[in-house]
């Protein structure tokens, strides 16, 4: 679905979420897959921001160094508005993705 040959959503995914192909970008077919989880009874928590990661270069003896990287997070939790336990959690380069893999797995596991 992105340009330059890039699939980030399967087309079997994006004709479950979207049969009539009304959406118009990557966003849009994230928040279908975010509507679906939670009629199913699933909450989709993203977000998207720089983490920070520490090397651990001190078993060299040296001074751990710190690299940062943008990338969305998301969880999938059980409906419980709030505090729900989380189920499975993944990383990607964009929110729609991270988002796509989420929704994916549900489809895999728990929503027939």
């Amino acid at each position: 679905m992105r340009g330059k040959g890039v699939e980030v959503i399967s087309t079997k995914l994006k004709q479950i979420v979207d049969p009539n192909n009304e959406c118009c970008c990557e966003h849009s077919l994230a928040h279908k897959c975010k509507e679906r989880a939670f009629n199913n009874g699933y909450e989709i928590e993203s977000l998207y921001a720089e983490m920070i990661y520490q090397s651990n270069n001190e078993a060299d003896g040296e001074e751990p160094t710190f690299k940062s990287k943008k990338e969305a997070l998301v969880r999938i939790k059980k409906n419980s508005i709030g505090n729900g336990t989380v189920l499975k959690h993944y990383y990607a380069p964009t929110e729609p993705e991270a988002i796509f893999k989420a929704y994916q797995w549900l489809l895999d596991n728990k929503i027939n």
